[in-house]
């Protein structure tokens, strides 16, 4: 019989509070997760490479819960409840001082009835299960709070001042018009989609966004790195839309860097991106000495998982707004644009031009505005569900 940890939501925080040597894990992995409904109970599954410490607490405005975990390395999508799920409305996973979080927005107010953790057992991995059922907002909002050791720092005047800084890089320009579908240009349109986002973005209490270009002019991929890390950008978002010589694929996806790409398809078009400097006339870059290189990679390595969460949270906000990329949501391959080593970087790929179904939609007002909203709503979830001083300017402005 597998061995079983149980703690109520109370009982959990008030244990690990308490002790973070607790936390002190090396080595696990997220490998899957569950949302189901049984009743009025609903119930979170996560399978873990070994058994994990956790605790919980909730916080309101909006409703949600949290659970913290050691350093985590998450493996996978964040599961999307349908619509048939009452309270949770879905999962957030991200980095926090010292471990790993999960964020469960909520649809209604709900307490956690309980909350374990399972030993492996054979074939079956490690597990963490939680189960809630509803709760009236009164006493919801009363058990509200942040832990005394795990609340957002009080920001002194000169930091309070500071934003959380998004870089919004339209790609291609100027000599490099990218991808051309009859008289429409991937530079123009994402110049277009660019400026919109800059103002989706600043519009939100302590965000604010730079623009790699304003206007159509060419910018080598390694210039668009300097910008963002000369403008001390917290997010690096590049912007573009696919085309292809043959076939029909439709929808949105998100890249992140990898020297190893996910895909043939991810290759190519890294290959593709990474040709513009050169297609251009531009040289394509300094040489790095051997310890230049050896530093820039210990630098990215640490920024590589959270480039990757903000991925899959990006993924997760655009779907059900826009067409996805069927089971290719989530790539990763060597896209220059995104080796600034300290700073989370994607690159959105909008849509195929080369489907006439998706260049209407990137040419609508409605495409335009689901997809800004999406993206936007991908970049607030993830920045806001981060810990450290880094982000703390946005989690401040909308209450922790």
């Amino acid at each position: 019989m597998r061995h079983l940890a149980i703690a109520v939501a109370g009982f959990c925080c008030a244990l690990f509070c308490g002790a973070a040597s607790a936390f002190a894990q090396d080595g696990l992995t997220a490998l899957t997760a569950r949302i189901a409904e049984s009743g009025d109970a609903n119930r979170i599954e996560i399978d873990f490479s070994e058994r994990p410490a956790f605790r919980t607490f909730s916080l309101s405005d909006p409703d949600r819960l949290v659970i913290d975990f050691p350093a985590v390395d998450w493996r996978f999508e964040p599961p999307r409840p349908g619509r048939d799920v009452s309270l949770i409305g879905g999962l957030r996973f991200g980095l926090r001082r010292g471990g790993g979080r999960m964020v469960v927005d909520l649809r209604a107010p709900a307490r956690i009835e309980r909350a374990y953790t399972e030993e492996a057992d054979g074939a079956t991995p490690a597990r963490f299960v939680m189960i809630m059922r509803p709760e009236t907002a009164e006493v919801f909002a009363a058990s509200a709070g942040w832990p005394p050791d795990a609340a957002p720092e009080r920001l002194s005047r000169a930091e309070d001042a500071r934003e959380v800084v998004v870089a919004i890089d339209p790609g291609h320009g100027g000599r490099d018009v990218g991808a051309v579908a009859g008289d429409l240009a991937e530079a123009h349109l994402m110049l277009e989609y660019g400026l919109l986002l800059e103002r989706a973005i600043s519009a939100r209490p302590g965000y604010r966004a730079v623009m790699t270009r304003r206007e159509d002019v060419f910018l080598t991929l390694r210039e668009r790195v300097r910008f963002a890390r000369a403008e001390g950008a917290d997010v690096f978002v590049s912007l573009h839309a696919d085309s292809l010589k043959e076939g029909l694929a439709t929808g949105a996806s998100v890249y992140t860097l990898s020297e190893q790409a996910t895909s043939a398809e991810a290759a190519a078009l890294a290959e593709s991106e990474n040709r513009a400097d050169e297609l251009a006339g531009a040289e394509v870059g300094e040489v790095e000495t051997d310890v230049t290189h050896v530093l820039v990679s210990l630098a990215q390595r640490a920024t590589t998982e959270q480039s990757q969460s903000l991925a899959r949270t990006l993924a997760n906000a655009l779907e059900g707004r826009v067409p996805i990329l069927r089971d290719r949501a989530v790539q990763a391959a060597g896209f220059r644009v995104l080796k600034a080593p300290d700073v989370p970087s994607i690159l959105l790929e909008l849509g195929f031009m080369s489907n006439p179904r998706d260049r209407a939609r990137l040419q609508s007002e409605d495409g335009k505005a689901a997809l800004i909203e999406g993206i936007a709503a991908g970049v607030f979830a993830w920045v806001e569900a981060q810990d450290g001083e880094r982000y703390a300017p946005a989690r401040g402005a909308r209450g922790g």
